[in-house]
């Protein structure tokens, strides 16, 4: 499509264009409307997986504190993002790689049964 009718803007313009200027409208508002649940579904999961590990605190405390990280990262200057982003990137690495040498020593036998847990016949 957008090789056929190029157009200034977004996908919605496209679609303002193509199929009716009131669809291109509804298109961006639930574009919208998703976006923001998905922000809010992204607090509650923060406070879920927190909730697995700490259940003595209420889980609005776990949301409030993540969107004032979120709200803090985002204000502050660029160098600082960029940062923010390389520290949480460098840290999920490591603790993919971590977690694969884990898995492979637990598989191989260094469990507390001391069995290898795929090579049986």
């Amino acid at each position: 499509m957008s090789a056929y009718l190029p157009v200034r803007g977004t996908i919605f313009e496209l679609a303002s264009r193509v199929v009716d200027p009131a669809f291109g409208f509804a298109m961006g508002r639930i574009y919208f409307y998703a976006s923001v649940m998905l922000v809010c579904i992204e607090y509650g999961a923060v406070a879920t997986i927190i909730q697995y590990w700490n259940t003595s605190v209420n889980p609005a405390v776990w949301v409030a504190i993540a969107m004032v990280v979120c709200i803090i990262v985002n204000v502050v200057g660029v160098k600082y993002y960029g940062e923010t982003e390389f520290i949480a990137c460098s840290i999920k690495i490591f603790l993919l790689a971590g977690l694969c040498m884990l898995t492979l020593v637990t598989i191989c036998g260094g469990n507390p049964e001391h069995d290898a847990y795929g090579f049986h016949t």
